[in-house]
């Protein structure tokens, strides 16, 4: 990508971020969804975190599911076992306003597609 459209890229979602910001004030927090479980973990700890500080940078409130208990600590995600985790961040995606998909491999995944498909069930704007 040439510098050019980088900076108009980020131009338009300065753009963007602060119309949401506007509209929803200081109560606006997006989640990130994305593949976890069948992409390795320094790969996704990576990439949501990447996301997180960019968002946060745009004054948005970020829930990431990559920065919880359960995942941080491998052992209690093998205890709780998939079902358990995933009911944990449908219940953190419900209190967001927003839902940002990381990464490309979030079609080929099952929670992620579950957590897209609940959040437009209730009415939580996708961010693009």
């Amino acid at each position: 990508m040439s510098k050019e459209r980088l900076n108009e890229a980020r131009r338009e979602f300065d753009k963007a971020c602060d119309e949401h910001i506007a509209r929803y004030g200081r109560n606006a927090k997006v989640y990130l969804s994305g593949a976890m479980s069948h992409v390795p973990r320094e790969t996704w700890l990576w990439r949501f975190a990447t996301v997180q500080i960019i968002l946060e940078e745009q004054r948005w409130q970020v829930v990431n599911p990559a920065d919880t208990i359960i995942a941080r600590h491998p052992w209690l995600y093998k205890i709780l076992g998939y079902r358990l985790t995933l009911w944990y961040d449908l219940r953190l995606l419900k209190r967001c306003t927003h839902i940002f998909m990381v990464g490309p491999g979030w079609r080929d995944s099952r929670g992620a597609r579950l957590e897209r498909m609940k959040a437009r069930e209730w009415g939580i704007e996708e961010m693009k």
